[in-house]
């Protein structure tokens, strides 16, 4: 997944995917979301993990073209990616060792479906979509970084 997030830098793909996302999201707290959703519903059919590595370099890209705060975007990422890995069974292992153990122990009598896990991972996110829209800001922090090397790195040329 890291190879496939550094070549959405090399071909721009990762230019021209921010270039549309800010086409739809014209504020921070709008584009925040819109990442975080994306994050979800793509991290209910990729591993979190992979969901992060591909769309790191397009959250950077967009930090970079829009003077937003890198963190301010990234951690709509991760928790999107978090929350909708819980929509499908195949969004994060933990689900698959569940489905598992339930039709183990109950000897195939129980059998638990593809997107049983949807029924609260859906309604739960787009509660912390709407959430994140309101009080988000609020409370991602701006950080800065404490020596002047971090303030002169461009950290929107780092490979995922």
């Amino acid at each position: 997944m890291c190879v496939l997030g550094a070549a959405f830098f090399k071909t721009g793909l990762a230019w021209q995917s921010s270039k549309i996302l800010l086409k739809y999201a014209k504020t921070e707290r709008s584009l925040s979301v819109l990442i975080f959703l994306i994050g979800g519903v793509m991290s209910a059919f990729v591993s979190n993990s992979g969901t992060v590595a591909v769309l790191i370099p397009i959250v950077l890209g967009i930090a970079a073209s829009s003077q937003i705060k890198p963190i301010k975007l990234l951690m709509p990422l991760v928790f999107g990616a978090t929350i909708g890995a819980d929509i499908s069974i195949i969004g994060s292992p933990g689900n698959l060792i569940a489905k598992n153990t339930i039709e183990t122990f109950s000897k195939g009598s129980l059998s638990v479906p593809f997107f049983e896990y949807a029924k609260i991972g859906i309604p739960l996110l787009i509660a912390c979509s709407i959430f994140l829209y309101f009080f988000g800001s609020k409370l991602i922090a701006d950080r800065e970084g404490n020596t002047q090397s971090d303030s002169q790195m461009d950290y929107s040329q780092i490979p995922a």
